[in-house]
């Protein structure tokens, strides 16, 4: 439903960082909404959702539902896979495999089925970076199947605690072929579009916010421009929970069979982990973290932090496991063989919380966590 667009405006964004804590986070949204779809009178519905994530050094998994019941017999849902696999780190580029599978469906009707895959190259440069890719997927509906074809290129930058998406793409769907008489004539003639976007993301302690504004153009059977966009404000009251508000309109997506969308909805959030906090500015004085290479062809991390006791470091390279640091001529040091790139890595100073380097870029992910991002020669 309405939240497949901004979880594909993200994917690329979220598999460039790691939650601090921990790999994955499991969330789930139960809430009101005030919708308005095609084809279905305006209503009140209620909503249920849920979200499975997690993150690697060399993936990134996103599994999700979302339905909503308004009415006796009314209900419609959408479940979504999306899964992205991440080469070695290069001195220039990383190339990645995206794919996503997706079921929606209204009550009383068949669902609409579709699946993709997307090889991509991603230019990685610290606070900012990007990434292109083509690829192709089908869709099946009303016992008969579409292919299409999905370009698209995406860019982001980031600075304290916001973040700043932009992406442009372009969608080409063939005519319907039944799949029980192939000789058969559909309704369904052939599409094309290109659609841009910009989506800004806002962390500050316990307040999120985020807004995405985008329009479209129709190249082949669709006229004209037409714009979509959404707000959503995230206020944290534990550590566990939050209350969600959004609102927004959504254009037809023909390419997972989801019809265009009013709504606005108020929904309470659980998740199965804390939340990682963005650190205050106080508590990321000093920390300081640079690379080198050492004289055995191994990598040296050293970390300058002032008045420090214990010094701990994890990162991709420590599969997210804390490794102390060794207190050198007043630095402290690890020593060890890092593949060459660009590295996300987070400190903790006397048992303190985890923290991303005062000198280095940071980035936070869908999972709230805060890492620095480190070039490693």
């Amino acid at each position: 439903m309405r939240r497949t667009r901004l979880v594909l405006l993200s994917l690329f964004a979220s598999v460039a960082t790691s939650p601090l804590r921990g790999q994955w986070q499991l969330t789930a949204d139960a809430g009101a909404s005030r919708l308005q779809q095609t084809g279905i009178p305006e209503s009140s519905a209620l909503t249920l959702g849920t979200n499975f994530d997690a993150i690697g050094e060399r993936g990134w998994l996103r599994v999700g539902g979302l339905a909503a019941h308004s009415g006796t017999d009314r209900w419609t849902a959408q479940g979504l896979v999306l899964a992205s696999l991440l080469g070695s780190h290069g001195r220039v580029a990383r190339w990645e495999l995206a794919g996503v599978a997706s079921s929606f469906g209204e009550s009383s009707e068949l669902p609409t089925l579709s699946g993709e895959l997307m090889p991509r190259v991603r230019f990685d440069r610290g606070a900012h970076g990007g990434a292109f890719g083509f690829g192709a997927g089908t869709i099946a509906r009303d016992r008969s199947w579409n292919a299409f074809y999905h370009g698209q290129a995406d860019g982001w930058l980031s600075w304290t605690n916001d973040q700043l998406i932009a992406t442009v793409s372009g969608v080409r769907r063939t005519a319907a072929i039944n799949t029980v008489i192939a000789s058969m004539a559909t309704a369904a003639h052939p599409l094309s579009y290109a659609d841009g976007a910009t989506t800004w993301r806002h962390e500050q302690g316990v307040f999120s916010l985020g807004a995405t504004a985008g329009v479209r153009m129709g190249l082949q059977g669709i006229t004209g421009v037409d714009a979509w966009g959404s707000a959503d404000a995230i206020a944290w009251f534990t550590q566990h929970s939050a209350v969600v508000m959004s609102v927004g309109r959504t254009l037809d997506d023909v390419v997972r069979g989801v019809p265009r969308t009013r709504y606005a909805s108020v929904a309470l959030r659980i998740a199965a982990r804390p939340r990682a906090e963005i650190p205050k500015r106080v508590e990321r004085v000093g920390a300081r973290v640079t690379a080198e290479r050492a004289v055995d062809g191994r990598q040296r991390v050293d970390v300058r932090v002032a008045g420090a006791t214990r010094v701990e470091l994890m990162a991709d390279f420590t599969n997210w496991s804390p490794v102390p640091l060794e207190l050198i001529d007043g630095v402290w040091r690890l020593e060890r063989a890092v593949t060459p790139g660009l590295h996300r890595i987070a400190l903790r100073v006397d048992g303190g919380e985890w923290i991303a380097p005062v000198n280095l870029p940071r980035a936070s992910d869908d999972l709230g966590g805060v890492v620095g991002l480190i070039s490693i020669p």
